[in-house]
């Protein structure tokens, strides 16, 4: 059986919450998983932040062109592989550059149903929004579906 293929992303908070999202990935994704990270980084400054890692990447609203399309080649290509390949779990989607990244992929992607927010391939509706309750939601519909 092929790993199943996850690219969570979310605006990047700093190494302590790093760790945290690491954990909760562990608890909900471990066996049978890929993972991989991908952060919205407000402060292109900020970019030595983020540890060097294959599973890790990043953009900025510098990689976006003055019409909205994606000028980064990495992410282009995570962004356009076969939707039964991979899928995508947003953690932070209030950024507007996250959205953006979202409208223009092809990958399902899950998240947490609000007025406010984007609308998901697949959304959960929960009073309670935590990265915990989405991980638990995703990893319970992964499995149902296999």
């Amino acid at each position: 059986m092929e790993n199943k293929k996850l690219q969570i992303i979310s605006v990047w908070e700093g190494k302590l919450a790093f760790k945290g999202l690491q954990s909760l990935v562990k608890k909900y994704f471990n066996d049978g998983y890929s993972v991989d990270y991908l952060f919205y980084l407000e402060n292109h400054k900020k970019s030595e932040d983020i540890p060097v890692r294959k599973d890790v990447n990043h953009f900025t609203k510098k990689d976006f062109s003055f019409f909205g399309k994606f000028k980064n080649t990495a992410i282009t290509t995570i962004i356009n592989q076969p939707a039964d390949k991979k899928q995508i779990i947003t953690v932070e989607p209030s950024s507007k550059w996250i959205k953006k990244l979202i409208k223009h992929s092809q990958l399902v992607n899950f998240g947490m149903e609000s007025e406010e927010l984007i609308t998901f391939d697949i959304a959960f509706l929960d009073a309670t929004v935590t990265t915990e309750k989405l991980f638990q939601h995703v990893n319970k519909y992964i499995i149902k579906i296999q």
